[in-house]
């Protein structure tokens, strides 16, 4: 047998490949594509935020639009498109053609109008085959930030821009007509407002708690009085101010103009108690006949309860079990009893929606019948509309996303708020995530991610990691206490122990 030729060979090819070696190689060079043969087809599917504020119906945001980019093997685009919305407004679709081979990767943002990135989506590995089609279609995924707080404690009245300004344990929010955000900050013992343009400032407390024995003042400016602990704000449509003064143990009320609030004459600009609680206020929020919810805990006096204050300040109990509701719940476990009512909310229809953080769950008092959440009602009775009663084992345990909100699992859940489409945003405090409940009664995560080790602490402080820019359904939440729905789509997030507010576009 000869063998000379193979041997031949060999050194051929030991030659070549040495000569390889000193090719010169072109920065961002691609392989050759030509000689692979006809394109084929990708064909991109697009869909925007789930009951995103972005489709059709949001006229504002008409400006919208997704920007698409291919890209190989890690390589700069080889593609790239701009999508506006469909005809149903939520999806759109396109056609690239691309050369054969392997390794593409399809991502999008979205902008809207002030060429902010609300949202991004990033597709897995394909390849595409000559003459031959390939179907992608990609989920976008609303995009975190944060507009106010730094991670630390200190309080600082002169601070000015928010996003500079130290929040130290921010809890409930509100929203004024013009757009201006105010948050409770617990242990600064303040209420601070943030304008759209990210400004801030005191508008009622001195970052000082209320002295012992010395008891809360009435009648002088709210930035020269002091508050305590307060965890709930409200706005109402003529701008007034309501607080869940926790630790004086008082709603107290900060009138935008002059005149009679709630049986009492009053001043622009200066604090009022509204009324005293046997215990601890919590949350606060505004009915739409102006009327004024509040949640509370048990008291020697009475037990857990949502109170209800009508204009001229006179009181009604109107959930718990002295409101004579009755159980509208088809469930053995529950009652017309609460266990400690956190997070209120209440639709234009007078339907009043309670977190129960100590049952977890999450229940409503219909005013109006009809079906909600998938479950019909009958009016002046209490139903539970998500939560199976038992608390997520752990952080990394199954949350029932993508099914029926009663089959869904939660942990302490407090802040509730509502946008235009009806969908129910829940913080799920312990869980660290927020959650949405459509009305058609589908539980999903928006915004928090599990952890990596369950035993493992949120971040927190001003170095850490947590998720600013990126996918909200990758960002860390630290035990967030509220929600708020904001203009142009946004929702607000106080990211309690994070010790910031975030925001992201629903």
């Amino acid at each position: 047998m000869i063998r000379a030729p193979r041997l031949a060979l060999s050194l051929l090819t030991l030659l070549a490949l040495t000569a390889c070696r000193h090719l010169p190689i072109t920065p961002h060079a691609s392989r050759p594509l030509a000689p692979e043969g006809p394109p084929g087809q990708l064909l991109v599917t697009i869909r925007w935020p789930q009951a995103s504020a972005y489709s059709a119906q949001a006229i504002p945001e008409a400006g919208t639009r997704a920007e698409l980019s291919v890209t190989r093997e890690g390589e700069r685009p080889v593609a790239t498109a701009t999508l506006s919305r469909g005809e149903d407004g939520a999806i759109a679709s396109a056609s690239l053609a691309l050369p054969p081979g392997e390794g593409y990767m399809l991502s999008a943002v979205l902008v809207n109008q002030q060429a902010q990135t609300v949202a991004l989506g990033k597709s897995a590995p394909f390849a595409i085959l000559r003459n031959r089609s390939a179907a992608v279609s990609l989920q976008l995924a609303p995009v975190i930030g944060t507009i106010a707080g730094t991670g630390t404690i200190l309080y600082d009245a002169t601070a000015s821009t928010a996003f500079e300004t130290a929040l130290y344990v921010p809890s409930g929010m509100g929203l004024d007509a013009e757009g201006n955000l105010y948050v409770a900050v617990m242990s600064h013992h303040a209420i601070r407002k943030i304008t759209p343009d990210g400004r801030i400032a005191t508008v009622a407390g001195t970052g000082t708690a209320t002295g012992a024995g010395t008891g809360p003042v009435d009648g002088l400016p709210a930035r020269e009085t002091t508050l305590h602990t307060p965890q709930g704000v409200t706005v109402s449509p003529g701008g007034d101010l309501v607080i869940a003064d926790s630790g004086n143990k008082r709603l107290r009320f900060v009138p935008a103009s002059d005149g009679r609030r709630f049986g009492k004459d009053v001043t622009a600009g200066n604090l009022y108690t509204l009324a005293t609680t046997s215990f601890t206020p919590i949350a606060v929020t505004m009915g739409p006949d102006g009327s004024v919810y509040y949640s509370e805990g048990s008291s020697p006096n009475h037990p857990p309860r949502v109170g209800r204050l009508d204009g001229e300040g006179r009181f009604s109990v109107v959930a718990g079990s002295e409101s004579g509701l009755i159980n509208g719940d088809v469930l053995s476990d529950t009652s017309t009893a609460l266990k400690l009512p956190d997070g209120l909310v209440v639709d234009a229809r007078g339907n009043l929606m309670i977190s129960d953080r100590n049952d977890h769950r999450i229940r409503m008092v219909c005013r109006e019948p009809g079906t909600y959440f998938g479950i019909p009602m009958q009016a002046e009775r209490i139903y539970t509309i998500a939560g199976t009663g038992k608390p997520t084992a752990d952080n990394v345990s199954p949350l029932g996303d993508g099914g029926q909100g009663l089959a869904a699992s939660f942990k302490s859940p407090r802040g509730l708020s509502l946008d235009a489409r009806g969908n129910l945003y829940i913080t799920d405090s312990s869980n660290c995530r927020i959650r949405r409940l459509s009305p058609n009664g589908i539980i999903s995560t928006v915004a928090g991610n599990a952890l990596p080790d369950a035993k493992q602490k949120p971040a927190t402080w001003p170095n850490a990691k947590l998720g600013d820019g990126g996918s909200a359904l990758e960002a860390l939440l630290n035990f967030p206490a509220a929600t708020l729905v904001g203009p142009g789509g946004s929702l607000y997030i106080a990211d309690t122990l994070n010790y910031r507010i975030r925001r992201l576009w629903l």
